[in-house]
């Protein structure tokens, strides 16, 4: 505890890092409750209030929906070639069957 200014009590910090910093930020969200996760796209640790929470940020979260979808497309190219038919591609990845002829009839981008 440290004086202000004015005399008043208040709260305040040392410590002899960045690195020890971080690690003081850490154990306080802890204490306050907030859960550690590892994020989903960069595999790095983050805190979060949120139960459901995957992603350490908006930015991670649109890079893994963007891998996740073309993981799809490309999925739905190679049932293409092995003789399955929109519709039967369509069921097995659940979307709808104008997404799946995108799919198939463009070329990937390398």
């Amino acid at each position: 505890m440290e004086r202000d200014v004015k005399g008043a009590l208040e709260q305040g910090w040392h410590t002899p890092s960045l690195l020890a910093s971080f690690a003081e930020m850490f154990v306080q969200d802890v204490a306050f409750g907030l859960a550690t996760r590892l994020c989903e796209c960069c595999q790095l640790p983050f805190v979060s209030g949120a139960y459901q929470a995957k992603y350490c940020s908006p930015a991670c979260r649109q890079r893994q929906q963007k891998r996740n979808v073309r993981e799809q497309a490309k999925l739905a190219r190679s049932l293409r070639g092995h003789g399955q038919t929109i519709q039967q591609i369509a069921t097995a990845l659940g979307q709808k069957r104008g997404i799946i002829k995108g799919w198939v009839a463009s070329k990937p981008k390398q």
